[in-house]
């Protein structure tokens, strides 16, 4: 089982014989120490662990996504998810209504770092609600950012995990985590185990976490980190003429990998005026 602490922040790592061995946690005012033998980082996007560990988890502006998603009520919201993209609606993003009931969604959007400038996500989030749903109702609000940089050179140290957004496993093209972060969890778990009954919680056994997730998450990650940077090139007219390619072909069940070939196959010259991106 787990214990579950409230109200407590880590505040640092402990290292003893040159490995980590537990956090420095504030406690209802007070400091406290708790030894561990592996700790794992799962604190996010904004990840300090890292950090203390001395593993480079530091973005570039292009490497996050800045974020801002409202629970709207009284609107038609529809069956099925929707997604916008374009610079008029997410530079460098997209946004989205994920239907959550009757009259309920959520609306949301993320602008890649790079292209902010002054655009704030929450303005044009405003925006589009007063153009497409001027009746809806904003009942909650969450704000955040999301790393959108694909995967980071080292996610293990002597007696240290990291796992999720403070890995940055999350997807660079849709900025999804969730499943992500279970997966790597799940591996990290099991290596914990081996690492425990062998009694050595070095970089050489914890490596193997590493190696997995990169021969399966990191993959995935590294095919999407290529089409965001093709898709990040692309003017809203180019979208256009690919989405107008995509009439008559059924793509309810294809993901994003398996309809770009179909796209670039039909616009050939889209595909040369990127090919730069390639060489």
């Amino acid at each position: 089982g787990a214990d579950v602490m409230v109200k407590t922040r880590a505040t640092g790592l402990l290292r003893s014989n040159g490995s980590i061995s537990g956090i420095k946690v504030m406690y209802m005012g007070e400091v406290t120490e708790i030894k561990a033998s592996i700790v794992i980082g799962a604190d996010g996007v904004e990840s300090k662990v890292g950090r203390w560990g001395g593993i480079d988890t530091s973005l570039k502006p292009v490497d996050i996504n800045t974020c801002t998603q409202f629970l709207v009520s009284n609107i038609d919201a529809g069956e099925y998810n929707k997604f916008y993209i374009g610079e008029k609606y997410a530079p460098g993003g997209y946004l989205w209504l994920f239907p959550k009931g009757e009259h309920t969604a959520n609306l949301g959007l993320g602008i890649l770092g790079s292209k902010c400038g002054t655009v704030r996500p929450i303005s044009l989030l405003h925006k589009f609600m007063e153009t497409y749903m001027p009746q809806g109702k904003i009942i909650e609000m969450v704000v955040g950012g999301v790393p959108v940089s694909g995967p980071i050179k080292q996610t293990v140290a002597n007696g240290l995990i990291l796992v999720g957004d403070a890995a940055r496993q999350s997807d660079p093209l849709t900025g999804g985590g969730i499943i992500n972060a279970m997966d790597a969890g799940k591996i990290a778990g099991e290596v914990c185990i081996k690492a425990k009954e062998k009694g050595d919680y070095s970089v050489k056994i914890l490596k193997e976490y590493e190696d997995r997730w990169r021969a399966t998450i990191g993959k995935e990650l590294s095919k999407s980190l290529m089409i965001k940077n093709l898709l990040i090139k692309v003017s809203d007219e180019q979208l256009n003429q690919l989405a107008h390619s995509l009439s008559g072909i059924d793509t309810s069940k294809m993901a994003l990998p398996k309809v770009l070939p179909i796209l670039f196959k039909k616009n050939p010259k889209i595909l040369w005026e990127l090919r730069t991106l390639f060489i």
